[in-house]
């Protein structure tokens, strides 16, 4: 039995990835990998102040916030214009983490079942080459469950860079 010594909330930029990472963190707290409690949620949008206030009342309720999100092929340029748009009141910054893919989370797929890199192009579109068309962004959480079935694929995975940006994210907390 698992003592849980915090609440992390993570937001993915859509509801396939949602249903992705609740697998995966599942997973993961099953194993013993993470000992957060996890909750994951969609972002309402980017760069926005919805978004903000959101963030804002999870500080308040989470001792973590993280945010997934898409590198679209420039993650630096993608992380310092969503940091230019987290709010700075006193104490939340250092609660909030950014965890930013270098195109998207199909990379993931591709590392951790194929074997592969993006390679400067759309990791979902390579992914549906693979895949003979078959690919679809809904068959996002079945991939994610097939690759932690398999310790092999999920070992691969966790040594992603953005995975283990993310997981430790999510397991370290400052109180």
């Amino acid at each position: 039995m698992h003592t849980l010594l915090h609440r992390v909330k993570v937001f993915a930029e859509d509801s396939y990835g949602e249903e992705a990472l609740r697998i995966l963190f599942s997973k993961l707290y099953e194993l013993g990998r993470i000992s957060a409690e996890v909750h994951v949620k969609v972002m309402p949008g980017r760069c926005n102040a919805k978004l903000n206030r959101v963030i804002e009342a999870s500080c308040h309720e989470y001792d973590k916030v993280v945010l997934l999100i898409d590198g679209d092929g420039d993650p630096e340029t993608a992380e310092r214009r969503e940091e230019d748009h987290l709010p700075r009141e006193q104490g939340l910054g250092a609660k909030v983490e950014l965890v930013v893919n270098d195109y998207e989370i199909e990379e993931w797929i591709l590392h951790a079942l194929y074997n592969e890199k993006p390679g400067g192009r759309k990791p979902s579109e390579r992914l549906k080459e693979l895949t003979n068309g078959w690919y679809r962004k809904r068959f996002l959480p079945k991939l994610i469950e097939k690759i932690v079935d398999d310790s092999e694929a999920l070992d691969k995975l966790l040594r992603y860079k953005a995975v283990r940006k993310l997981v430790n994210a999510i397991s370290s907390v400052q109180y």
